[in-house]
């Protein structure tokens, strides 16, 4: 169950200003620039804390979220919806059952070679899905497992996978606020549904 303080920043007459007044305890990537990557990258870290479920469920929602912009015959695009259905079938997997196999599967269905392939147009809309599923299936295995990348603490996953689903709205024109809002009342529902 979520913080009502948390939840109480959502229901505010002015949602993102009760955001942004939270504390940013995570290191933003330097691509991280604007007022609603904050926003998003503060209340989601608050929301899942250090809790690893919570932080998956947080990911899993902030794709899950965007995913209705990723069609499954999607042409052109930075990866496929297979790819995206793969991992989050495997954040699935490890939040229903949270074993060492799960961890290991959703290890396995990390691109390790991404960071050699990145993607440079930062507007594509898939690309974001992409890197948002990448962090959720982080948030999996991070600090558990050993492996060619260190992922970052899985609060951190989390809270980069919601800037990247926030990106994903905003690249189609979505107002910033708006996305905002979008992504972290989908991650208050995925945390509510699991209490």
């Amino acid at each position: 169950m979520i913080d009502q303080t948390l939840r109480a920043k959502l229901e505010s007459p002015e949602p993102l200003a009760a955001m942004n007044a939270m504390p940013l305890v995570v290191d933003l990537p330097a691509w991280a620039t604007t007022d609603a990557d904050a926003c998003i990258a503060r209340w989601t870290t608050a929301c899942v804390t250090d809790n690893r479920a919570a932080a998956a469920r947080a990911a899993h929602a902030a794709v899950v979220a965007v995913l209705d912009r990723l069609p499954p015959d999607a042409e052109d695009c930075v990866v496929s919806r297979a790819w995206v259905d793969e991992q989050l079938a495997a954040v699935s997997a490890w939040i229903a059952a949270p074993t060492s196999s799960h961890q290991q599967l959703a290890h396995a269905c990390f691109d390790h070679t991404r960071q050699t392939r990145a993607w440079s147009d930062f507007d594509l809309v898939d690309g974001w899905i992409a890197e948002a599923s990448d962090f959720a299936v982080q948030t999996v295995w991070a600090g558990a497992l050993d492996g060619y990348v260190t992922a970052p603490p899985p609060h951190v996953c989390a809270a980069l996978a919601a800037v990247c689903a926030v990106r994903a709205l905003t690249s189609e024109g979505v107002d910033p606020n708006q996305a905002v809002l979008r992504i972290a009342r989908a991650i208050l529902h995925a945390l509510d549904s699991a209490a």
